[in-house]
């Protein structure tokens, strides 16, 4: 076995399991599906072992790709990190940041704490809460940008998708659901955008649903669905071994796409610069007309 992994191999398994497949991967990689088949393939030969599995139409990770991804995530974030801090261009000032409970366990920290490595000039301050406490900030003025969940129709022209994610319906093994009785929901808590849509929409299907757990992080409700205490709607990316994926019987979760937002014709140096920032590391494709910004990022295959 060679010891020695490649950049490109990794940056393709971080995004093959962040999409899923590797002809989506392709598309956001700008690759051709074979490219990113052989890095996988070198990637598996170097290791010695198999990093994914068919499951449906869409891969999964084995247990040493879910090992290697964690690595792989922090070498190529210190590999782009490197070039970046190359040349970077210097731009300051504030801003005000909102990050939505639901978006805590995505890659967003990872990469505001290398921003702010990058940049140490910008003074970065973050606040965490439930989606609509941070809508209502940005509404006010409190924060200059937020990173929230919309339901897909709830998309406004300004909003900048960073991705969709796949919710569904997940229960512990030993949780027996009795449909001629409320069905229990361990909720984020009643502002949240998953606990408004399932009694909105569970009324509307008679499917009645009673809370009967809420906590307002993603740890507290995972740790409520493995106990048994009820129901949840999860991220795909979130269900682990000792929860089943409830089909058929509830209501077929809604679209769900994470976005970077800020207020209508409110702008500034360091703002602008954050957004365009989250977005490509993201894997955005749109070209954001800043020079400075252009040459920050022309070093970086984020």
């Amino acid at each position: 076995m060679t010891s020695m992994l490649d950049i490109e191999s990794l940056r393709a398994l971080m995004s093959v399991e962040k999409c899923g497949s590797v002809t989506k991967s392709a598309l956001h990689l700008g690759l051709s599906q074979s490219t990113v088949s052989h890095q996988l393939s070198r990637l598996e030969t170097k290791t010695g072992s198999a990093m994914f599995l068919r499951e449906g139409h869409g891969l999964k990770l084995t247990v040493d790709g879910n090992s290697l991804l964690h690595y792989a995530r922090r070498i190529v974030g210190l590999h782009d990190e490197a070039l970046a801090s190359l040349h970077v261009q210097p731009v300051s000032g504030s801003v005000n940041f909102g990050l939505a409970n639901e978006l805590i366990e995505t890659d967003i920290i990872r990469i505001l704490g290398r921003f702010q490595r990058l940049y140490p000039a910008v003074n970065l301050k973050t606040w965490i809460d439930q989606a609509s406490t941070i809508e209502t900030r940005l509404a006010t003025g409190s924060v200059d940008l937020a990173a929230i969940p919309v339901l897909r129709e709830c998309l406004i022209s300004d909003d900048s998708v960073l991705c969709e994610e796949e919710l569904l319906w997940v229960k512990s093994q030993n949780l027996t659901l009795n449909f001629m009785h409320p069905v229990p929901l361990i909720s984020f808590g009643p502002d949240n955008l998953y606990t408004q849509w399932a009694m909105s929409v569970g009324s509307a299907e008679k499917c009645t649903f009673e809370t009967a757990y809420e906590c307002p992080t993603a740890p507290g409700i995972r740790h409520a669905v493995r106990s048994g205490m009820g129901v949840a709607l999860m991220r795909r990316s979130d269900i682990d071994k000792n929860m089943v994926i409830v089909k058929g019987d509830l209501p077929a979760p809604p679209k769900v796409v994470f976005v970077i937002r800020k207020p209508v014709q409110s702008s500034s140096e360091p703002t602008d610069f954050l957004l365009e920032y989250l977005f490509r590391s993201f894997g955005g494709k749109f070209v954001f007309s800043q020079t400075k910004l252009a040459t920050a990022l022309l070093h970086e295959a984020l």
